[in-house]
């Protein structure tokens, strides 16, 4: 189960809980929403000059949000206090990298939340899931600060890499202080529009900024549309990836890399949180929707693949395989430019350490990555595998399914690309269980375990390259004799260049057969 912290920010005089800062886990500690309640206050506030915009690096992971703006009422002037929220949304939206999707129905912000027992800070409960908007006369039960003009409650789910998911934000407008909506320098009444723009920067993951000018700033003031500094500080949380060098990552290569100090920190890349751990940012593009085989692999790394966006949104982390410290993942994804970062933990979980080399690859072909072994299927004509399967009649006949005491061979027929006949290379054989176990065949039908540690993939057989290579894989297998009754296997036909042994070329789909129990 996830982890939760609570915080509340307001439109007054600045109060705000901080419970520490988790280490990097795969699951955060279970508990309930953390909150955090930012509070806008009725005093001028004088500001200078340069970007000093606040953050924590908590966001909404999609870098967007829907609010509901459907607030009943006018000003005294006459303007809906609904079109003003549409308008101050919009502003956010057009000149940040930050999206509002505005919804006209009323939403109450205190729903899901009672007075607390003290009836000041943030109220009990766990909201409902909905942004909400409101004028209230209390903060769903809290009292409001003396000079108090509007509280957003905000609540968070620990995340994995160091910062906090937004996951709900309501706002509560004092509905005892003297509401108009205009430009220009503050009068005896208060402009609801410039206090509405600084609430909805607390929405999306903004503080407080008290030394530059700034719609941000804790106390209003004359300033009434954003401001740099305020552009600034939610284009630092949305705008994607700016503090670390990202590579170009092609399909069907293997990338040797190394993590340890000098590489860019989650922190870093993700422009706040706490994690300190090393990453490397790879950026992956895609012309068409693809499925794809993830690995990284280290001796001596815990080693971590996180999935986004081209922004840095829509998570998705892998960190291990099978208990193994290295990671293998198989993702389907659309066309598009995603970030695939190589990480680690600041203090491993089960593996050696948080320095180190790996190896990386991403294969968009239906064989496992082997090792540091590459599948270069897609990347080059591919082999052929021209005709195979097991038979239980000397290949008269190929078939899907065997007896556990029917005996039976596995035959193969591979086409090598023109290019390559003639040349030295190695024939290479893999028997993948589906429980996962791997046997590499070599010569003479031996079936050697192959956990994909070492660099290379036993051969089968090696030599000069003939145009068809005929493969007797193995000859007179019963199931029950060989430990295999009740086992689905997936045999892997393919060869490899003597002058490059890490390329290696795949024929078509693997050869199926199941063995019954």
């Amino acid at each position: 189960m996830r982890g939760w912290r609570r915080l509340v920010c307001a439109t007054a005089a600045l109060r705000c809980v901080r419970p520490g800062w988790l280490l990097r886990a795969v699951r955060a500690p279970s508990g309930r929403p953390s909150a955090r309640v930012l509070a806008l206050t009725a005093l001028l506030l004088l500001a200078g000059g340069g970007l000093a915009f606040t953050t924590d690096g908590d966001r909404w992971l999609t870098g967007s949000t829907t609010i509901s703006i459907g607030l009943p009422g006018r000003s005294v002037g006459g303007v809906s206090w609904g079109d003003v929220l549409e308008e101050v949304a919009t502003e956010w939206t057009s000149k940040t990298s930050f999206r509002f999707v505005t919804d006209r129905s009323y939403r109450n912000p205190c729903t899901g939340y009672t007075a607390s027992t003290s009836g000041t800070g943030f109220p009990r409960g766990n909201g409902d899931g909905r942004n909400g908007i409101d004028f209230r006369p209390n903060v769903c039960g809290n009292r409001f600060g003396d000079t108090t003009l509007a509280i957003t409650l905000s609540l968070f789910n620990n995340t994995p890499l160091g910062f906090s998911e937004i996951i709900e934000s309501d706002i509560v407008f004092n509905s005892e202080i003297n509401w108009d909506v205009y430009d220009g320098p503050r009068r005896s009444s208060v402009d609801f529009r410039r206090t509405a723009l600084h609430e909805l920067g607390h929405v999306l993951g903004l503080q407080h900024e008290e030394r530059e000018p700034a719609i941000m700033a804790p106390r209003i003031s004359n300033i009434d549309r954003l401001q740099a500094d305020d552009i600034s500080g939610a284009n630092k949380l949305y705008g994607g990836p700016a503090n670390c060098e990202i590579s170009d990552l092609g399909l069907n290569r293997l990338v040797r890399n190394s993590l340890g100090p000098g590489d860019c920190r989650i922190l870093d890349l993700f422009r706040g949180g706490n994690d300190t751990s090393f990453v490397d940012t790879y950026r992956l593009r895609l012309s068409q929707t693809t499925r794809l085989q993830l690995s990284m692999r280290s001796s001596q790394l815990d080693s971590v693949l996180v999935l986004t966006d081209s922004r840095l949104r829509s998570l998705d982390i892998f960190d291990d395989t099978a208990g193994l410290c290295d990671v293998a993942a198989l993702v389907t994804l659309p066309a598009g430019e995603y970030l695939l970062l190589a990480n680690t933990y600041v203090t491993p979980a089960k593996c050696a350490g948080n320095v180190g080399p790996y190896t990386l690859a991403v294969t968009e072909t239906a064989q496992p990555v082997l090792g540091d072994v590459l599948n270069l299927a897609a990347a080059a004509p591919a082999a052929t595998l021209i005709t195979g399967g097991a038979s239980a009649d000397g290949g008269l006949t190929y078939r899907r399914s065997f007896a556990a005491t029917e005996s039976f061979d596995v035959l193969a027929r591979l086409g090598i690309d023109p290019a390559h006949v003639g040349q030295e290379g190695h024939l290479l054989v893999l028997v993948r269980l589906a429980n996962g176990s791997q046997f590499a065949v070599a010569g003479s039908g031996r079936f050697l375990p192959f956990d994909g540690s070492a660099s290379r993939l036993p051969p089968f057989r090696s030599g000069r390259l003939q145009a068809l290579e005929i493969l007797d894989i193995a000859r007179g297998v019963q199931g029950r004799a060989a430990g295999l009754a009740g086992q689905q296997l997936q045999v892997y036909v393919g060869y490899a260049l003597a002058s490059q042994p890490e390329a290696v070329h795949f024929g078509g789909q693997p050869i199926a057969l199941s063995i019954a129990p």
